[in-house]
């Protein structure tokens, strides 16, 4: 049975919180965070024993176990959503209807034993044993032994967590077919999908460095590594780890978690990742000042302060809720365009619009082609196969 690497938490956590990048796979590869937790090699009991929790509800389960772990355990620097919000946010990538008929298909496999122990597993979670930054600290747990995929490479798919390989290819017609992935210095060209760890650089698969420390000149590294400037000179790119709150944090050190900033005695020295001050709050520099659920903010005179509005002069080029018009003889902030007005991109719009044709336009609903447009369907939605389709839906529907 096929087995996929991410586990459920990180998984979990890329879908609320993070737009992170795993190793190397694509939006097309179908590893959909959400249905990608869960997906590994433990397919017994896929029987629906009696008084156990079944397929149909086993991931709307999953959602509400996960947004009251939140609810205990908050993402450090980040707005903690209200519970109904959380649960109302996520309801997108549960398609239940669809691994009911992968299961029933034989494409999948279901342990509800095992989903009642991931479930058990969620509420008794201590926030200590979770770690927001992406190191596994967890292990094998049963969230990881719910679902097995059982297609094998030429078999047909919709979606891509169904395969061994993890990989669904479309071309033209539906259901698309399982593929492999291609190791190290495979040729990628054509849209193959390279193997965890691995990157389609240049046409070729392209080993991700792994390690705190590696070089990475290239801008990239295995997750969840992030590439940074290094030294006290700032003289060379090297992979670092995620900090959190209270971990060392530096030139040569841990990159902060997003939404934590690293507080330094000396800008060229260690520091602790630490939370933001808000505004109001005393600074000395603006990567000291950030309300995740408020106004972009600015270190102006020693206090977080709103960074100025449409029509005031940029400071830091940076505006709230306009862009820096950093062509005018007077940096000048800009409001951003309404739908059909002109764009240059999408930051120039609204954020319910994005910036198609040089015109500010409504994102991309389901079924809608985002060819050339893969950052351009709406909130909840992906771009798979050309077509924006909710994160843990599929691009067409299983048949026999």
């Amino acid at each position: 049975m096929g087995k996929l690497s991410k586990s459920l938490l990180l998984s979990m956590l890329t879908i609320f919180v993070m737009a992170c990048g795993g190793g190397g796979q694509s939006a097309d590869a179908g590893l959909d965070a959400a249905l990608d937790a869960g997906l590994d090699a433990g397919g017994e009991d896929a029987g629906g024993d009696g008084g156990l929790i079944s397929l149909a509800n086993y991931c709307q389960s999953l959602t509400e176990a996960y947004c009251e772990f939140l609810q205990r355990c908050p993402v450090p620097g980040q707005a903690l959503d209200p519970l109904a919000d959380c649960l109302e946010g996520s309801r997108g990538w549960c398609a239940d209807a669809l691994l009911v008929d992968m299961e029933a298909l034989g494409w999948i496999a279901y342990s509800p034993a095992q989903a009642d122990a991931c479930l058990a597993e969620m509420a008794l979670l201590d926030c200590r044993d979770f770690d927001h930054a992406g190191r596994d600290l967890n292990g094998q747990t049963a969230c990881g032994q719910v679902l097995a995929s059982l297609q094998a490479d030429q078999s047909p798919c919709v979606s891509g967590f169904e395969c061994l390989s993890g990989v669904c290819r479309f071309s033209d017609l539906c259901p698309g077919t399982c593929a492999p992935v291609v190791g190290l210095d495979a040729d990628c060209s054509g849209g193959q999908v390279c193997a965890d760890g691995s990157l389609c650089w240049q046409g070729v698969c392209m080993a991700l460095p792994g390690n705190p420390g590696d070089a990475c000149p290239e801008g990239f590294c295995a997750w969840p590594l992030l590439c940074r400037m290094s030294g006290s000179d700032n003289s060379s790119w090297r992979c670092a780890e995620l900090g959190l709150t209270g971990e060392v944090c530096g030139p040569d050190a841990r990159v902060c978690f997003p939404g934590l900033f690293c507080k330094q005695e000396q800008s060229d020295g260690p520091g602790l990742c630490a939370v933001p001050g808000q505004e109001g709050a005393v600074c000395q520099d603006s990567s000291e000042c950030y309300d995740p659920a408020g106004p972009v903010l600015l270190c102006s005179g020693g206090t977080c302060l709103p960074a100025p509005a449409a029509g005031e002069p940029c400071e830091e080029y940076s505006c709230d809720q306009a862009w820096c018009d950093t062509q005018a003889i007077t940096p000048t902030c800009v409001a951003l365009a309404q739908q059909g007005q002109n764009c240059s991109q999408d930051s120039r719009c609204l954020p319910e619009l994005f910036c198609r044709d040089e015109l500010c336009q409504p994102r991309l609903q389901v079924g809608e082609n985002c060819a050339l447009h893969n950052w351009g369907c709406v909130r909840g939605l992906i771009c798979r196969a050309e077509r924006c389709v909710s994160i843990g839906g599929a691009v067409c529907e299983p048949e026999e």
